[in-house]
């Protein structure tokens, strides 16, 4: 049976390589280890590969994918659960085009829930239940929507307020409402909207296993409050009430009058004085381990030397990686020498056979680069590729540089 080309989908940690290392003794494979924006155009191989979505984007992952027999998506904990959404939204995208399979599929029976509501339920959107988004005085269902909802000083109980409690029941219900109209129109256009995308997302984050769990969200889980215009970004995607670069240019262009003025009020709804916000609480728990590229010479040499990859930065299919990068900055060069000495053949005054021609000899050259740039892309995984690879540089000088002795000795002048 022949050896499948697996990528795996995981966490940005250590764990997602060790994980990927097991599933491929599993399968008599080899883990060839990350998939990153630095490798991303080299061609697959039967055998195991693991990504990210902090590695690589949807549209990168695509691309993989054509090269890809299966996507096995790990089942693992997340720092950031929009970010275990994510990945299991790609996953789930990318499963029209390639066969997908999860280490524990019960683990995603969440995701599918609220995956296959906002399916279903074309009206449902997770924000009227988790946030509240103010601007000049007045609240919207989110950022997405101008059709003001309430008066924020009217806003007693936001979890009880008359008109948010009609919005909610109608979503229920599968029963549209305009303030939704922009994510109902990107539908329409066979888009994924924010209705559906951010749902999935908000429910992981928040633990959410059902609709009924809403009910029991007290205050907003996700406050927006636009206390001005003023931001240092111009996506093409906002607008100028919201950015104050774009409101520049698009008086700058003519799209807005240079009369427009934007006025924001409101925002007290928020007490600064009485916020207690420490940042030094706050710390970075993701794992980021040295790429190869990143290590010096000698670290990798010793990294190569065996009994030593209990070192966190020499895991085993790191080695994998190491000896073609050893290779390429120690081994490689010595092809130089022998590019030379080939070149020198061209020296040569009597030249009575056709294999010194001028086009043998540029052929020469060229087969000896391409068998130099084809062959170390695998010394790390085939030991006799990696002698051949070391031994052709020195064998092609050597031999090169006496033939040369030979016949320029035969010349006459």
């Amino acid at each position: 049976m022949p050896k499948k080309t697996i990528l795996c989908l995981g966490n940005n940690t250590k764990d997602t390589d060790n994980r990927a290392t097991q599933l491929a003794e599993l399968n008599d494979s080899v883990n060839f280890g990350l998939v990153s924006q630095e490798n991303l155009n080299e061609q697959r191989v039967p055998g195991v590969y693991h990504t990210t979505i902090v590695d690589c984007s949807y549209q990168d992952i695509q691309r993989i994918i054509k090269e890809i027999d299966l996507l096995y998506v790990f089942d693992q904990t997340y720092d950031d659960k929009a970010v275990k959404h994510r990945t299991l939204e790609i996953a789930e995208m990318l499963s029209t085009e390639v066969e997908v399979q999860y280490e524990n599929a019960d683990n995603t029976s969440n995701y599918n829930y609220w995956s296959e509501l906002v399916k279903d339920n074309k009206s449902f959107c997770i924000y009227p239940f988790i946030e509240l988004m103010t601007q000049n005085g007045k609240t919207s269902v989110c950022c997405r929507s101008n059709v003001p909802v309430e008066d924020v000083e009217n806003i007693i109980d936001w979890q009880t307020n008359e008109k948010y409690q009609h919005i909610r029941n109608k979503m229920i219900k599968g029963e549209k409402l305009h303030h939704c109209a922009l994510c109902y129109k990107s539908e329409e256009l066979g888009v994924a909207s924010s209705r559906q995308l951010d749902t999935t997302m908000w429910a992981e984050r928040l633990n959410l296993t059902s609709v009924e769990q809403l009910a029991t969200i007290n205050t907003p889980a996700y406050y927006e409050i636009r206390a001005s215009n003023v931001c240092n970004l111009q996506c093409r995607t906002c607008g100028p009430q919201w950015s104050n670069q774009l409101d520049k240019e698009w008086k700058e262009i003519g799209l807005t009058s240079k009369d427009t003025t934007y006025g924001y009020t409101g925002f007290d709804i928020v007490k600064f004085d009485q916020l207690d916000i420490n940042l030094k609480v706050l710390q970075n728990r993701t794992i980021k381990l040295p790429k190869v590229q990143e290590t010096s010479t000698l670290k990798l040499i010793r990294c190569s030397q065996i009994n030593l990859f209990d070192n966190s930065n020499c895991s085993s299919n790191f080695t994998i990686e190491i000896l073609p990068t050893i290779n390429r900055r120690l081994v490689l060069p010595l092809f130089l020498p022998a590019l030379a000495l080939i070149c020198s053949l061209l020296l040569i005054k009597n030249k009575n056979s056709i294999l010194l021609s001028n086009i043998s000899i540029f052929a020469y050259s060229f087969l000896l680069l391409l068998f130099a740039e084809l062959v170390i892309r695998y010394t790390g995984i085939n030991k006799i590729l990696n002698y051949i690879f070391i031994l052709t540089p020195l064998l092609s000088s050597v031999i090169s540089y006496y033939f040369l002795r030979y016949k320029f000795s035969n010349e006459s002048y």
